[in-house]
């Protein structure tokens, strides 16, 4: 490099606050800086010059020191914010910023000493040999806890199965609750094995759901015939207490109203009660009248 060209570049690095982006300059300007320095002219021409190269030389290396200064305390702050990541929870987000740390430790730069630059090296890649080893034993426990969970989902889907066939919904209803709420107290496995799985449970669930709606559909029709029928007795019993004649005829009437009433049974409790208080107690008014 010219004397010229090497003055030119020698001030142009003096006068710049931040050498961090110009650290290949700056490497250049040092290493012909040396040359210049180090040759012996013949003529004054060759000579000249070598105070102003001089004295550029010691002003670019001692910013340059201070890049390097600026290099290490940089580094070591990166390398404590890749120790936090060993506690980390979530491994997936805590490769991406341990890859980050990596790019952020190269862009720093050299730190001006190999050694020192090799030692740093060294215990960031000790940390990320721990992190991985931390990510591989919990990577390891987790398949082991996922297939622990998912034979315990699949056992308490084979229970849920089995609740359709108990007879007494009473029980049924509290079997169901107990299963959901083992299911609530099983761990993770997957998102898709936990959906197919969480499907086939809640099938056997809803199965058991449309037999019990199915039942008491039934039973409510069937309460809603009983009604009508008694409904029909107490208007019979009612006609023959205001038209009461007492014949023979009449009483074994109102006998067989009391017959048919204990045949047609229960009408649920909504309503069975009053209807019986309604239906007695015209009976008994007739036999109170026939008395008299």
């Amino acid at each position: 490099m010219k004397k010229e060209d090497l003055l030119t570049l020698g001030k142009e690095l003096v006068e710049l606050e931040d050498l961090s982006t110009r650290k290949g300059d700056v490497a250049r300007f040092k290493r012909e800086a040396q040359n210049f320095l180090r040759k012996d002219g013949e003529t004054l021409a060759e000579t000249e010059g070598k105070d102003q190269v001089e004295a550029l030389y010691k002003q670019v290396s001692a910013k340059e020191c201070t890049i390097n200064s600026n290099s290490v305390e940089e580094k070591k702050a990166l390398l404590e914010k890749a120790k936090g990541l060993l506690n980390a929870k979530n491994f997936k987000k805590a490769t991406e910023e341990l890859n980050g740390i990596f790019d952020d430790f190269k862009a720093t730069g050299f730190v001006g000493d190999k050694a020192q630059e090799d030692a740093l090296w060294k215990e960031l890649y000790d940390i990320k040999a721990e992190f991985l080893k931390k990510k591989k034993e919990f990577y390891d426990s987790r398949k082991v806890a996922i297939e622990e969970n998912k034979v315990a989902k699949e056992k308490i889907i084979e229970e849920a199965k089995k609740v359709v066939e108990i007879e007494s919904f009473k029980e049924a209803n509290k079997r169901i609750d107990e299963l959901l709420e083992e299911w609530k107290k099983t761990g993770f496995t997957t998102k898709e094995l936990d959906d197919a799985l969480w499907k086939e449970f809640n099938d056997a669930r809803k199965a058991f759901f449309a037999k019990r709606k199915e039942h008491f559909a039934a039973v409510k029709k069937d309460f809603d015939e009983k009604v009508a029928k008694k409904d029909e007795l107490i208007r019979q019993a009612k006609i023959i207490l205001a038209n009461s004649e007492f014949t023979k005829e009449e009483i074994d009437k109102i006998k067989d109203l009391r017959t048919q009433w204990k045949e047609i049974g229960y009408a649920g409790k909504e309503n069975d009660e009053d209807l019986w208080e309604e239906f007695n107690s015209t009976i008994n008014r007739y036999f109170d009248e026939l008395h008299e």
